[in-house]
């Protein structure tokens, strides 16, 4: 592991942070110090934010505050603990930490005084973020939510009932419904493919418009609307809740063959679930792998020029990565990597 003799720190590369992601994170806190303005915008998925007023960061550097002591999410108080002694902490910002007085700086001094296995990512965030935008968190440039001051916070965990979803690596859906940008529907992926949530699902005049025959219902609770009343939509649903312990993949092969049904009959298809970020948007992007022969990452760039807030939870990320494999695209998608083809 190559070390930053200036700063002090050992470096992982973005490949390193990439396969790191790709495994069980459970044993890693991914931290992104740069300003809360920032990280709203755009980060790495799973990363936690740190952002504490600057008197608490005095403090913390002093040695006269804990790390934990500035974190109010139990299940990520939990989680620090847990890697405090047999996990990694991964630093990322602006590049290497040469300022010792910034946060990076701050930070990766008491996590070293404290014997804690801490690293930094080689590089910037822009500079992962163009190698894989797949595996960053967007939420556009004009809307900036608001980030508690105190302590590890990230958009996972700043609304009621998202704390589980911290540890899990659960909802995305619910760590980002207040940051999307809203987009009018229908949202076509491409003609006659349609993405949208559960508001879409119900709007009989906009599936009537946009010959909408066909709709996938990717979640356990949400009635099919118009099933009993015999208006001619024909419907699939996929009871998976957006869960990090929910296998979507296995229902891949089904999904697809709805939508190629769709298709075949020149009609349109809606494929929707809660919020439109997650579920329904990975059996969007399955399909657009088989059917089309996408790799991940091009099949995730055309839905997200599409359509700007998806967000699908990282288990189902994996499983998608998996199908790629499967489907024999990794080879591809390698060499678009190596190629320098990413592209923000």
């Amino acid at each position: 592991m190559p070390t930053d003799s200036e700063c002090e720190c050992d470096l992982v590369s973005k490949e390193w942070l990439l396969a790191k992601l790709r495994s069980d994170e459970r044993d890693t806190v991914l931290i992104d110090c740069r300003g809360s303005n920032e990280y709203s915008i755009s980060h790495i998925r799973s990363a936690v934010n740190f952002s504490i007023p600057s008197i608490m960061l005095r403090r913390l550097a002093a040695g006269k505050i804990e790390l934990v002591s500035t974190v109010q999410c139990k299940e990520l108080k939990a989680r620090i603990a847990h890697c405090r002694t047999r996990g990694i902490f991964v630093l990322y910002g602006d590049g290497v930490p040469r300022d010792p007085d910034s946060v990076h700086g701050i930070l990766l001094r008491r996590l070293k005084q404290d014997g804690v296995q801490v690293v930094c990512l080689e590089g910037d965030f822009a500079e992962f973020r163009r190698s894989y935008p797949e595996w960053c968190s967007e939420a556009g440039a004009q809307h900036v939510p608001h980030l508690p001051l105190m302590g590890l916070r990230s958009l996972r965990i700043s609304g009621s009932g998202c704390e589980e979803a911290l540890s899990s690596g659960s909802s995305s859906e619910c760590e980002d419904a207040h940051a999307h940008v809203p987009q009018d529907f229908p949202i076509e992926i491409l003609p006659n493919l349609y993405l949208g949530n559960s508001t879409n699902s119900e709007d009989c005049d906009a599936l009537a418009r946009h010959n909408i025959k066909y709709v996938l219902n990717v979640t356990p609770d949400l009635p099919n609307t118009f099933e009993a009343e015999g208006c001619g939509i024909n419907y699939l649903k996929i009871p998976i809740a957006d869960h990090w312990s929910q296998n979507l993949a296995v229902h891949f092969p089904q999904a697809i063959r709805f939508i190629e049904e769709a298709m075949s009959a020149r009609c349109g298809v809606l494929v929707h679930c809660v919020a439109g970020v997650s579920r329904s948007v990975t059996v969007t992007l399955a399909y657009l792998m088989q059917r089309h022969r996408l790799c991940l990452r091009d099949a995730f760039e055309l839905v997200r020029s599409r359509k700007t807030d998806i967000a699908p939870n990282f288990h189902f990320m994996r499983q998608l990565h998996s199908f790629e494999r499967d489907l024999g695209l990794h080879e591809h998608s390698a060499s678009l990597s190596a190629g320098g083809a990413g592209r923000a």
